[in-house]
């Protein structure tokens, strides 16, 4: 049975790897169970024999148990009934690689570039631009290209202590981001401390110089930051600030967080709670934010970095 439902979870990496695919999934099916997910895919068979027997097998890929076969993944990906474009690139993506070969050497490392998408390979090599490029991409590609830089800096760790704190900070920002959505959202801290714990365990050996940067690293959280974020896309939503998308993106909320700051949040709070939607619609903040996604909207539209 294991065979048919794939490998066996090895580690906490491959646990969260196969429940990222999985909520992805879900949340494509209108957040469907595990048991609609199973019925859906085993009576869409071409050798569907008319009998549903139910082995709980997409219900292993939610607890984190099994990676799914390739073949499965690729069956999701080219299914043309329900959109599920863009999940194997999540499942195939290079950060689970190299999230689990966090020790890897610099060769193997380099060797790895080509395999990266060409903007994240560039970026990477300009790691002072790269930070912005990657927190502003706010996906598992933008988590690849920071890991890739977490990889590098851990092969010179005492000169590079300071990187490891930057490109956690940034990774720190895209999961939050991504955890805003309720896609994302039940594997949003288990992605966390997998990254946290393996920048402590890069930086422990060298307690005495970098304690300052372990207490940072230790004490960050990032519940509020996903609360902070959530709020951030209800007010998109209820505004209705873009034209055409219907959703707003996680690549969108850096420019969000500009305008709509703590500060910000705490001035529009009563106006949330009272619901007092002209209020709102009339901060200066709501506008500018307003006029600035609207802006980026067409830009990224025009560009297909959106659908």
């Amino acid at each position: 049975m294991s065979k048919i439902f794939g490998r066996r979870a090895n580690n906490e990496i491959d646990k969260v790897h196969a429940q990222a695919w999985f909520c992805v999934i879900s949340a494509r099916m209108w957040h469907a169970s595990a048991y609609a997910i199973e019925k859906y895919y085993k009576t869409n068979q071409d050798d569907f024999s008319g009998d549903f027997i139910y082995t709980k097998q997409f219900k292993h890929y939610e607890k984190g148990r099994y990676l799914p076969r390739h073949e499965i993944v690729e069956w999701f990906e080219n299914r043309e009934d329900i959109n599920f474009k863009g999940t194997q690139k999540i499942f195939d993506n290079l950060f689970w690689l190299l999230l689990k070969e966090s020790r890897i050497s610099p060769n193997k490392l380099y060797g790895l570039l080509e395999e990266l998408p060409i903007p994240v390979a560039a970026a990477v090599q300009s790691p002072n631009d790269a930070r912005r490029f990657f927190s502003e991409l706010s996906s598992f590609d933008g988590l690849a290209g920071c890991q890739f830089l977490l990889c590098e800096a851990s092969n010179n760790l005492i000169r590079d202590a300071d990187s490891i704190l930057f490109n956690f900070l940034v990774m720190l920002q895209i999961i939050s981001r991504l955890g805003a959505y309720r896609d994302y959202r039940s594997i949003a801290l288990p992605l966390f401390n997998l990254i946290r714990n393996q920048c402590l365990e890069f930086l422990r050996p060298y307690v005495n110089e970098t304690r300052e940067t372990i207490q940072l690293i230790e004490n960050l959280e990032i519940e509020k930051m996903i609360r902070y974020r959530v709020i951030i896309l209800r007010i998109i939503d209820e505004m209705s600030i873009f034209n055409k998308l219907r959703l707003a993106p996680p690549s969108c909320l850096y420019l969000a967080e500009k305008y709509i700051t703590t500060t910000i949040l705490n001035e529009l709070s009563p106006m949330i709670r009272n619901n007092d939607i002209s209020k709102i619609k009339s901060h200066s903040s709501i506008q500018k934010l307003k006029r600035s996604l609207r802006r980026w909207e067409k830009i990224a539209l025009r560009r297909n970095l959106v659908h």
